[in-house]
């Protein structure tokens, strides 16, 4: 049955087990489990949760994802899509298998904050996530689970291929609906980690990282996207600084990989997922961050002005006062580095793959087109 996963109970002493790499039933305690989370969720209620079949999915690094496919018995069992109808299928949400990728998300709160987010922001947001049944965190204990609706038959972006411009457009309409509403509201979000950030701790990160990520990938990334890299870890400060623009929660990986799109068999135009690095930061680094790597460089040049203009329309749409599109192209270009900072610190932190290698790397050399492409390093100066 492969490896195995410890989730923590709801109303009971003992943990229960579901298969995290390979598909395969969940056991008697589990089902219990599944019942009673969905009933104190307010749906299934009156039936029984008979048998559920496990199986992975994604492609996230920091978590393990499992579909959990689920058959009931008792009265009204059928499925549907309404607040009180019981789900055909539910996404549980664990932490990684990966010693190193599981350490990472305790150690820098990234599965607290996406906890955080689906249990206590989330009913707020006007951007479109996934409904959370249930989400409990302990780091003293080392568990982590979220139960979330299940998007299928939406699909997953895919990173490396990048998206169409009208995919593009809809990540930006999500972009404006996660940022207006705390758009100068950021005292509001609660918790310190929520709303400080450490950027001595950052550029330390950085800078002790970038050696290793050259290294590792002298034989993948041209001479040019390592050279930036090395340029980047001199002004590494000044970038984490800002720009100076304004606050608001920001997503913090804001990219193809962690959206769902609709299919030819239906689901939502666009989900936004994987909420574990939210963070008070200037909106457009979601913004840059999405249109560097998530368009292939040819479409990124040609669209990316219009697309941040897109991006602005939809802000002032949810009737923010003073959005400044000029202010905001230049906040655009200096976070064109977020890429690099991210594929540098990232491709240390989590467990390595092949497909882990070629995300980092295309990261590395699209962002560094786009900062190359619109100067960003003047504006650093």
């Amino acid at each position: 049955m492969g490896k195995w996963r410890s989730v923590p109970p709801v109303g009971s002493a003992h943990p229960i087990a579901i298969a995290a790499s390979d598909a395969g039933p969940v056991g008697d305690a589990g089902l219990e489990w599944l019942q009673t989370v969905l009933h104190r969720a307010g749906v299934a209620r009156g039936l029984t949760v008979a048998a559920a079949h496990a199986e992975p999915v994604g492609t996230g690094q920091v978590g393990e994802c499992l579909r959990c496919r689920l058959t009931y018995e008792g009265a009204g069992g059928g499925t549907g899509d309404g607040d009180g109808d019981p789900p055909a299928s539910v996404i549980v949400k664990l932490p990684a298998l990966d010693p190193t990728s599981r350490d990472t998300g305790f150690s820098s709160g990234i599965y607290e904050r996406e906890v955080y987010f689906y249990t206590e922001l989330a009913r707020t947001a006007a951007v479109r996530v996934p409904r959370c049944y249930h989400g409990s965190v302990s780091a003293a204990d080392g568990t982590m689970v979220l139960v979330l609706e299940d998007l299928a038959p939406a699909a997953q972006g895919d990173q490396l291929r990048g998206c169409s411009v009208g995919e593009a457009m809809r990540a930006m309409e999500q972009a404006a609906a996660l940022h207006a509403p705390y758009w100068g509201r950021t005292t509001e979000l609660g918790p310190e980690w929520i709303t400080g950030v450490d950027v001595g701790r950052r550029v330390d990160a950085y800078r002790a990282a970038q050696p290793e990520f050259a290294a590792r990938y002298r034989n993948r990334l041209d001479a040019e996207v390592l050279d930036l890299t090395g340029r980047l870890a001199d002004v590494i400060d000044r970038y984490l600084q800002g720009s100076g623009g304004p606050l608001t929660l920001t997503h913090g990986d804001f990219r193809l990989d962690n959206m769902m799109f609709a299919t030819p068999l239906g689901g939502a135009p666009i989900s936004v997922v994987d909420w574990g690095t939210i963070g008070v930061r200037e909106p457009l680094s979601d913004v840059a961050y999405f249109l560097g790597a998530g368009l292939v460089p040819e479409s990124r040049r040609e669209y990316e002005r219009s697309l941040v203009d897109h991006y602005c329309a939809a802000l002032a749409a949810t009737g923010l006062d003073g959005v400044d599109t000029a202010e905001y192209w230049d906040s655009y270009r200096w976070y064109s580095f977020s890429g690099i900072f991210m594929a540098v610190v990232a491709s240390g932190a989590v467990r390595r793959d092949e497909r882990g290698d070629e995300l980092f790397c295309v990261m590395a050399e699209r962002h560094a087109r786009q900062a190359v492409e619109l100067d960003a390093f003047s504006l650093l100066r």
